[in-house]
């Protein structure tokens, strides 16, 4: 249209204002309506944007303690709503020398759509604390650790090192043998070392987000330690919330018991949701480890490719000729490869091709921003 040659009629008369009223409250009436009923009556019932999909791998998280342990308050039905907020699949309870949440959620009415709660239990050996996963019943409390792992294998479990550099209590007995793995991050005390007037300031003044984020540090000590461990045989690592509620009063807590489980995220590489499959992916190293205030870390993947077999995390391949590694990430950053303890490769994109020149013990872990952001289990090639 051509402006220059619009015609504007100087005769035109405005409407009386009380016609204008009606119209605009017709339009305006109008308008509510169509919203009203397109929005498929959200103001009567909220509707999710999507429908969940179920995820695999399975996104939960690891060491926490419910009010069946000595040192918390949380009770079961509250774990399964703080992970429901958290958008979990799964929580690993892990109570201190006490086996009886696993009876006790037996006895509850789940709902089919509710995150699934999975038990292990916390063991005080004489040498530090343990995780013992997939066990029926409760070792014995205060035995040295080598008996107590020896027992937790004659049950068919797992065999975990707990905070094994954490001030409070580290692991101290590093000549026992046959454990199954070791927490690399743990939660709880990794805040405690960087707690201060600073941080309980910004604690009461700031987000969860930005909380974690200025909490959240690399634990360069335990990922030293796993790397010296694997040159010498298959260790597996886990992140650990260690979360738990130690006051309450009423509906009040001491702490921000969902901050807790949005701390660091365990995504296990299990055939299906159910205690066993997922357990055995967390004692076998099936699974990755993410600080998700960083970004989601639901569809990234570290695999080995000879044609058309694909191995993941806590694999054990034999070597050959032309196989590499694919790493895909969600969002750009430093993905790093390391082998034996060395990066081998480094790159700042969203995804990785490595191509295996040499056997040796490999993982991944990537970085945004200087920060860890997600590090995974090794595949072995042998």
């Amino acid at each position: 249209m051509d402006l220059k040659n619009l015609k504007i009629n100087s005769k035109f008369q405005a409407p009386p204002s009380n016609v204008v009223c009606r119209r605009s409250w017709k339009l305006v009436f109008g308008a509510l309506l169509f919203c009203f009923v397109t929005s498929g009556c959200v103001s009567l019932k909220p509707h999710p944007v999507s429908q969940p999909i179920a995820s695999k791998p399975y996104r939960g998280v690891y060491h926490v303690h419910s009010s069946f342990s000595p040192d918390s308050k949380a009770s079961l039905p509250t774990i399964i709503r703080t992970a429901k907020q958290a958008g979990l699949d799964f929580v690993i309870v892990t109570d201190r020398n006490n086996h009886s949440a696993a009876a006790a959620y037996e006895k509850m009415k789940i709902n089919e759509s509710d995150p699934k709660l999975f038990f292990g239990v916390e063991v005080t050996t004489s040498d530090g604390h343990l995780t013992a996963l997939g066990i029926p019943s409760t070792p014995e409390k205060g035995k040295p650790s080598q008996s107590t792992i020896d027992g937790i294998h004659e049950q068919g479990g797992y065999a975990l090192i707990a905070h094994p550099a954490s001030i409070e209590r580290p692991w101290t007995h590093w000549d026992v043998k046959n454990f199954d793995g070791l927490e690399i991050y743990n939660f709880k005390y990794a805040s405690q070392q960087n707690a201060g007037m600073s941080k309980a300031f910004q604690k009461m003044f700031s987000s969860s987000n930005f909380f974690l984020k200025s909490l959240l540090k690399t634990p360069y000590t335990e990922l030293t330690i796993w790397d010296r461990l694997l040159k010498e045989r298959k260790v597996i690592g886990v992140a650990a919330v260690d979360a738990q509620i130690s006051k309450s009063w009423k509906s009040f807590s001491d702490g921000n018991f969902l901050m807790q489980f949005q701390a660091v995220t365990l995504y296990a590489l299990a055939d299906e949701l159910k205690e066993k499959s997922v357990l055995d992916a967390v004692g076998k190293g099936r699974t990755f480890m993410a600080f998700e205030v960083f970004g989601s870390a639901r569809d990234f993947s570290f695999t080995v490719q000879d044609g058309s077999n694909v191995q993941a995390a806590g694999s054990e391949v034999s070597f050959k000729e032309g196989m590499d590694f694919q790493v895909k990430v969600p969002g750009e950053a430093e993905i790093r490869l390391i082998r034996d303890g060395q990066i081998v490769q480094r790159i700042q994109s969203r995804d990785m091709m490595h191509k295996i020149q040499a056997k040796g013990t490999y993982r991944v872990e990537v970085y945004r921003k200087g920060k860890l952001w997600i590090f995974t289990n090794p595949i072995w090639i042998s």
